[in-house]
Formats: C-alpha cells, sequence, structure tokens
C-alpha cells in the first residue's frame, strides 16, 4: 500500500524536486497550504529527462518512453545514406525532420525514429498525479484535521527565504516565526489529534554552528556557541522539532543546495566556466554544499530508514569551495554516510557537470 507523505513549503525549492522524486517511487504526496482558492487539489506533471537515449536499447526505449508525453518540443532527424555498391562509399545524404509537439504521445513510430537520429536526450512526462491540499494557518494555529489523520510521514520544509529580503528586525522576525511557529503547530497536532504518522522529518539549517567555524569540521553531536542571527534561529527551530513526542523525528541540517533552478549555483558555476577561481577574502573560508538530489534522496532515506534518528548533516562529503565563493562552515557527513547513504555527487565539480 502506497504511504501519504505530507509536505510542508511543498512548493520551494527542495519541496519540487522532492514531489517528483517520491511519485516516481510510487507514494501518495499532500501539501499543507496557506490557500487552497477552492481547489482540493493540484494536477502535477512531472518530467524525467532520459539523457541516456543515445545509448538506450529498443527495449529500454520502450519502457521508459512508449505512452508517455513529451515535456517538450523535440526535433528529430534522420539521415539516409546511399552507398555506392562498389565501393560502398557514401554517395548522397537525406535529411529528414520529424517536429514533435509537446505533449505529443510516443508511438513506435517515434521511438524508431528517435533510435535512427541517436537523439542525445528526450524529456518526458510521468504519469500525471494529483497533490491532496490541506489547508493551514500559523497565526491562528489551525491545520485541516485530514491533513494529519491521513498522512503516513510529515516532512517539514516550510520557512520564509533566509536570502530573498533585507534583514530588517519585521522580517528577522518573519525568518524565525515561520519556522519555529510552523513546526511548533505541527508538533501540537501531532500531540493532540489521533494519527497514524510514522516519523516527522523536519528541515534544518548548517547555521547552528555559526558564521565561521574555520578549519574544524562540525559534526551534529557538538555544542554550537554561536551566537549569530542565524545561529539562534536553527537553535530554537530545533528546540520546537524535537518536543514531538512518540513519533521519530528527523532534522537534516542542510547546506547551500545546488539546483539549476535557482539558488547558489549560477555564482559558483561562473568562475569554473571561465576557467578563473581568484579567491574572495581570505580564500580559507569552507562552505558545505549538497546537489538537490542528494539532499531529496537523503529525506527518501530518513523516510523509509526506521533506524534513522536525530539530527543529520545535509552536506556533501566535498565541502570545499574556498576559491569560489565567501563561507564559513566546514560541516561533516559522516552521520549520515555511517547510516547508509551513498552520494550521487561527492564532488563540486561533478555536482556542476549534472546541473550544468
Amino acid at each position: 500500500m502506497s504511504k501519504n507523505i505530507l509536505i510542508s513549503g511543498g512548493t520551494g525549492l527542495v519541496g519540487q524536486r522532492l514531489t517528483e522524486i517520491l511519485l516516481h517511487k510510487g507514494y501518495i504526496v499532500s501539501y499543507l497550504t496557506r490557500n487552497k482558492n477552492g481547489l482540493d487539489s493540484i494536477e502535477y506533471k512531472s518530467a524525467i529527462s532520459l539523457s541516456e537515449v543515445i545509448d538506450a536499447t529498443e527495449e529500454e526505449l520502450r519502457r521508459k518512453a512508449l505512452g508517455k508525453r513529451l515535456a517538450h518540443d523535440l526535433t528529430v532527424t534522420n539521415i539516409d545514406r546511399f552507398l555506392d555498391n562498389n565501393n560502398r562509399e557514401v554517395i548522397q545524404e537525406e535529411k529528414h525532420e520529424i517536429f514533435l509537439q509537446k505533449g505529443h504521445l510516443i508511438t513506435e513510430f517515434d521511438i524508431e525514429s528517435m533510435l535512427e537520429s541517436r537523439v542525445e536526450k528526450i524529456s518526458i512526462y510521468r504519469d500525471n498525479a494529483y497533490i491532496k491540499l490541506y489547508e493551514w494557518d500559523i497565526k491562528k494555529k489551525t491545520i485541516e484535521q485530514e491533513a494529519i489523520q491521513n498522512a503516513d510521514y510529515i516532512i517539514h520544509l516550510a520557512g520564509a527565504g533566509v536570502a530573498d529580503a533585507t534583514w530588517t528586525d519585521v522580517r528577522k522576525k518573519e525568518i524565525l516565526d515561520s519556522r519555529t511557529l510552523s513546526t511548533q503547530l505541527l508538533v501540537d497536532t501531532l500531540l493532540t489529534q489521533p494519527n497514524k504518522v510514522q516519523a516527522f522529518i523536519s528541515a534544518s539549517a548548517i547555521g547552528y554552528y555559526g558564521l565561521d567555524t574555520g578549519n574544524a569540521w562540525q559534526y551534529e553531536g557538538m555544542e554550537s556557541s554561536a551566537k549569530d542571527f542565524l545561529a539562534q534561529v536553527v537553535k530554537a527551530w530545533e528546540s520546537a522539532i524535537f518536543k514531538a513526542k512518540d513519533v521519530r523525528t528527523v532534522a537534516i541540517r542542510i547546506g547551500v543546495v545546488l539546483s539549476a533552478k535557482g539558488g547558489a549555483l549560477a555564482k559558483i558555476a561562473q568562475p569554473i566556466q571561465l576557467y578563473t577561481g581568484a579567491a574572495l577574502g581570505s580564500g580559507l573560508q569552507y562552505v558545505s554544499w549538497i546537489h538537490i538530489d542528494d539532499l531529496c534522496e537523503i529525506f527518501v532515506k530518513a523516510i523509509e530508514d526506521k533506524e534513522m534518528s536525530g539530527i543529520y548533516n545535509g552536506v556533501a562529503p566535498d565541502g570545499e569551495m574556498s576559491a569560489i565563493v565567501l563561507g564559513g562552515n566546514r560541516v561533516s557527513s559522516e552521520k549520515i554516510e555511517k547510516a547508509g547513504y551513498v552520494f550521487k555527487f561527492r564532488q563540486l565539480e561533478q555536482a556542476i557537470k549534472d546541473l550544468l
């Protein structure tokens, strides 16, 4: 039986990618939203890129693409080569272009054309899914009752963007409240309403360790003496997270998330693309980063691995980027690796190549 994952912050950068991965794995996904606008659910079309098509067998291509729909327009070019009967040299070539419109249902003919033209990449829609919407109001401390009752797992990603606006006093309060009050509402609801929730999994942040911790590795069990604003936010946030009782609780301290759809990637990639790497500041700082797919898979592991409990750093093993951007934390991934997670993207260059 499919498990129901209730996500807060599902429309954010991490939430969108996590939704795609969960749907692909067969989970049922529902969202907490501040305003449903009269909708009970939203249609969710998730796309997958078949970048390996150039090397795929016909059987593999049929299994992955036949009957699915194109996520983007695609022009397939077939080349017919005519050979001289005597020396077998090419004496004539004819090109035949086939334009396939976005949403086109992939047929047997299309697959044959793709194989003949050696298309290097094709994006298709997976089967459409519907995301159930439940309304919550953090200020009024209300959540639709069915949201918690129907959930097998809760993933809490909601929170005002730290880098989205200037840190005025009002904005600082919004950053803090959006995390602590939303978390407290979820925890209180778990404690007071009948439910079948098997785990409460929340985002946190490596800001816990402080703005600049120098060369020393930072581990989950360390006490932080940092008093800067972000450290105070994370400490208050985690205090609220771990008030959940009688349910397995996991907090993922997230580093700098690299994604092709936004975030820090553009700033990080530019000097690499230009074959430059002049250090900013002293060049001795560290930034702990993570590919968005690895981060989302860690959340999935937190769902599926019943042994996972407590705090885990959501950062890649290779944390040094001092020649690219300013930073201040050298955070260890040792605990999540010991829990059995195998990173797809351990090095920065590997992650950037994949995303670009």
